[in-house]
């Protein structure tokens, strides 16, 4: 017997003690059996669908941002009971159409229609933005292979109305001015009409728009990630994650201030946030779990290797552009691990005293070699070794002499260990700093970017 037929065996035997010790109730296999059945409710929803796609229209759900199903159930009108938002392609003017279905009763009718243009539905948010009770629809359309195009949707009173539209290459729904709503963030690259910026859409209680913007570093060409996050001052802040020539990375941070919104990185000769601009491909993230994003900037270890081995300082920024630092950290993403590194290991030359190298030579052991430099063209001083164990034997080479246990990864099918080699004057490394330093690294972790 599979397991699905001991399981339904065994709640059989228990209903059926039940029935022989109350003897209050009787029931049949059949009924045990039965499928749940579909609601009245349910049934209607899908009897109005099936009349929209009988016009000849298909399902055209969303392709990107937080909800892509063809039918969304959402309480627009804090009445308790959800709408229908189903999405459709059809032909003819205005092809893409969303459909809001409202329920009366057990049945469902058409309250309203948005229609669009286009080539499909990039996405949708629902968000109250003025408090009233009623969610707004943040709707973005996709008008060709790069072109992406925003409307704001008030559904009041049965019939939609556009309060605000715009190109975009990024959304983001967050509250920017800590004013208790939600405002609308359109991020866009530069075109050859207009420089790179940011677009903040705030909805009044008396119905109107407030519109701010803040211009974007010059020379970016893409962006990678919009991240939600604070400052120290708690302030909330978008840091726009974008690449630029020469596989440079920026990020620009975008906060209220005083009745505006800013950059609070750029700088206001060159319009580029220099501060923030490297080489190095790490984003900011609230890398230390204190509800603060850090932004990364990365330093060059010293090595005689062709390749070049960083580790990475960590800022945090309040909302008037100053910065402190965190700590620093030096990150394996191969292995999937990362290491916060003691303040004294960084001499007067920076980060030119430490040095990298791997060693893979041996099978199921991944090793990365931390070594001191006591001056330049001096031999390296292998100090540290963190190993990266797989293989049946695995938890037997972390215990071997010498080494100990940091960190298993998921189901214990990767094993983190390290050992101390050697005592260097002004390097501070010990069993119980390595420990407490040693954290394993997530794919996503820039926590906090927008979908």
């Amino acid at each position: 017997m599979h397991r699905f037929g001991r399981y339904a065996a065994a709640v059989l035997c228990l209903l059926f003690a039940v029935v022989a010790l109350s003897g209050c109730f009787s029931i049949t296999a059949n009924e045990l059996y039965s499928l749940p059945q579909p609601s009245k409710e349910f049934l209607k929803l899908q009897e109005q669908i099936n009349t929209v796609l009988s016009t000849g229209a298909e399902y055209s759900p969303p392709t990107a941002g937080p909800n892509r199903q063809s039918v969304q159930l959402k309480d627009l009108n804090s009445d308790g009971q959800n709408e229908a938002i189903a999405f459709f392609r059809t032909t003819g003017d205005k092809p893409l159409k969303i459909y809001i279905l409202q329920q009366s009763g057990a049945t469902y009718k058409t309250a309203d229609v948005i229609e669009g243009d286009g080539t499909g539905i990039e996405s949708i948010r629902y968000a109250d933005l003025d408090g009233d009770g009623t969610m707004e629809l943040i709707v973005g359309w996709q008008m060709g292979a790069s072109l992406t195009h925003m409307n704001i949707y008030s559904i009041k009173g049965g019939q939609h109305v556009s309060l605000a539209d715009d190109d975009y290459t990024q959304l983001s729904v967050s509250d920017m001015d800590n004013d208790g709503n939600p405002d609308v963030m359109a991020v866009r690259l530069p075109s050859s009409e207009q420089p790179g910026q940011a677009d903040m859409y705030s909805l009044r209680a008396d119905g109107e728009v407030d519109a701010k913007t803040a211009q974007l570093s010059k020379g970016i060409e893409s962006i990678s990630y919009v991240i939600k996050g604070r400052l120290l001052d708690e302030s909330p802040a978008l840091f726009i994650e974008s690449s630029g020539s020469g596989k440079t990375v920026v990020t620009d941070i975008l906060t209220w201030v005083n009745g505006g919104l800013y950059n609070i990185t750029a700088d206001t000769s060159g319009g580029v946030s220099k501060d923030t601009l490297r080489s190095y491909a790490a984003y900011s993230t609230d890398i230390n779990n204190d509800k603060v994003t850090e932004v990364p900037f990365p330093r060059l270890l010293g090595s005689s290797a062709d390749t070049k081995y960083y580790v990475i300082d960590w800022y945090a920024y309040n909302k008037y552009g100053y910065r402190s630092k965190v700590f620093t950290t030096y990150h394996d993403f191969s292995d999937g691990w990362y290491l916060i590194l003691p303040d004294d290991w960084k001499s007067a030359d920076d980060w030119k005293n430490i040095s990298v190298r791997r060693d893979d030579s041996v099978a199921g052991e991944r090793t990365l070699i931390f070594s001191y430099i006591s001056a330049p063209g001096e031999t390296p001083i292998e100090f540290l070794k963190i190993y990266t164990l797989s293989g049946d034997n695995r938890f037997d080479r972390a215990a071997m002499a010498g080494r100990f246990r940091l960190e298993e990864h998921g189901d214990g099918d990767m094993v983190y260990a390290a050992e101390i080699l050697a005592s260097v004057t002004g390097i501070t490394a010990d069993k119980t700093q390595i420990i407490n330093g040693f954290r394993l690294l997530y794919s996503d972790w820039a926590t906090g970017i927008i979908s």
